[in-house]
């Protein structure tokens, strides 16, 4: 008895060591892959003395910016050679401006021509004056989404020249500062062209507080306005330029800015807001529509209770075809919402999946529309516009601040590629990917039906209005 006790005693001891040498392997993996991936790039202290002059502080901070070559990833050598020949090029100025500033660091992240690799869209959104619209490019064109109390009568309106220059021109000339494919290039395309100083730097401009649009009513009517530029303004509208698109207050002053879509908060596009996940049943229950802004946490708000009540509700249901929409989610973690989006078709065998992406759904968003697709096979489809990325680019990383301007850049660092299975080169590669396999052909929509102001100010939506076309 004495022997089988011990026996016993020895077994636990060797169970219990084992789990817990795999608590510590997990946790050491965990921590390593951290570090790699995010912390390895953080950017060293700066080692200036205190700037005597503002000269001399933008100075220093683009001699800071060359350790973003090495932060990031993605620069080829000849790149990294490219974008030091920039920053020598503006270290030749005795003060370079706020706006030459901005714009040196956007081109040189621009160079990486990878997505996630751009400055931060709050070091233009409030750092520098801004004209009292926000705009977004959609398929079809450049609208005035909102507007302070000067400019409300633009509200709508599609501008089709910045400064005398046609809008096809501007946008050659701004795509050179951000990376990435052409569509996500015109999603940040306004935080440009909304700010005269960035404009004159660029040589689209003459003034560096004015700016002068020609725009086109619903009627097609032009009329030509000058605008001056107001400061920055975090409290009244978003970074991101086409969250302003949406029809809910924003901020801590909604009161002065107007939406053009005010009123449209009925449309499942919009409903819900501000609350960043949303679902309903449609078609009397023979549908079902499921809606994700972001893929994390939100405040109070967890999403991973959020997939758990949502597969709840799907598996009473029991809809013939799901909806899932998104079109306005700009990423966050996929690993949180990987079960529930690779098994969704296992969840309901004989529906169909629609996913509804636009040049908007970018990063872990991407990655989540891309396992539905994965596992629904000939069920699942994608419906709307081509998402914001390429189907290889490289996340994780950090933020890459310049110490004296507070611009700051994202350093990105680990690839994710979904075109195989087999990324290459391994050392470089997302570890996770390999634990959540996916290849799919393309990310390009099976149904094209992209969102255009026109559809919208009308209450449609053409994404939604196909599926329902096929499913009705």
């Amino acid at each position: 008895m004495k022997k089988l006790w011990q026996r016993l005693k020895m077994s636990a001891f060797i169970a219990v060591s084992g789990i817990v040498a795999i608590a510590v392997v997990v946790a050491g993996a965990i921590f390593g892959m951290n570090y790699y991936y995010n912390d390895s790039v953080k950017p060293p202290a700066p080692h200036f003395r205190k700037p005597r002059s503002l000269g001399e502080a933008r100075r220093d901070d683009l001699e800071f910016l060359r350790g973003f070559l090495h932060a990031d990833w993605g620069y080829t050598d000849a790149t990294r050679r490219q974008a030091s020949t920039l920053i020598a090029r503006a270290e030749q100025s005795p003060a370079p401006s706020l706006a030459v500033l901005t714009l040196t660091a956007a081109k040189v992240a621009a160079l990486a021509d990878n997505g996630h690799t751009n400055i931060e869209m709050a070091s233009i959104a409030n750092h520098l004056d801004r004209i009292p619209v926000r705009t977004c490019v959609l398929h079809d064109g450049l609208f005035v989404v909102r507007a302070r109390p000067e400019a409300r009568a633009l509200l709508g309106d599609r501008i089709v020249a910045i400064n005398g220059h046609p809008i096809e021109a501007v946008r050659s000339v701004l795509d050179g500062y951000t990376g990435g494919a052409p569509q996500w290039r015109d999603t940040r395309l306004p935080l440009y062209l909304e700010t005269p100083s960035l404009l004159q730097s660029a040589g689209l401009g003459a003034s560096d507080t004015t700016e002068t649009l020609t725009v086109q009513d619903r009627q097609n009517a032009s009329q030509t306005v000058t605008l001056k530029a107001v400061a920055p303004d975090p409290d009244g509208t978003t970074a991101a330029p086409c969250d302003n698109l949406r029809p809910e207050a924003i901020g801590k002053r909604p009161a002065v800015w107007t939406s053009a879509l005010a009123g449209r908060s009925d449309m499942l596009l919009f409903q819900g807001r501000p609350a960043p996940f949303f679902r309903t049943p449609l078609l009397g229950g023979r549908g079902y529509y499921v809606r994700f802004d972001q893929n994390d946490d939100d405040g109070g708000v967890d999403i991973q209770a959020f997939t758990r009540d949502t597969a709840t509700a799907l598996v009473a249901a029991k809809p013939k075809f799901v909806i899932v929409d998104m079109r306005f989610n700009s990423g966050g973690d996929y690993l949180l919402t990987a079960g529930f989006m690779r098994g969704l078709p296992r969840l309901l065998p004989q529906a169909n999946f629609y996913v509804l992406i636009s040049p908007l759904t970018f990063s872990a968003a991407m990655t989540s529309s891309a396992f539905i697709k994965y596992a629904g096979g000939s069920r699942a489809m994608f419906v709307g516009d081509l998402p914001g990325d390429r189907m290889r680019f490289r996340a994780e990383g950090g933020e890459f601040c310049l110490p004296y301007s507070g611009i700051c850049l994202m350093a990105r660092t680990a690839l994710h590629d979904y075109t195989t299975t087999d990324c290459e080169p391994l050392l470089q590669c997302f570890l996770p990917d390999r634990l959540f396999p996916l290849v799919i052909n393309s990310m390009k929509p099976d149904v094209y039906a992209p969102l255009t102001f026109a559809a919208l100010t009308n209450g449609r939506d053409p994404a939604v209005d196909a599926v329902l076309a096929r499913e009705e």
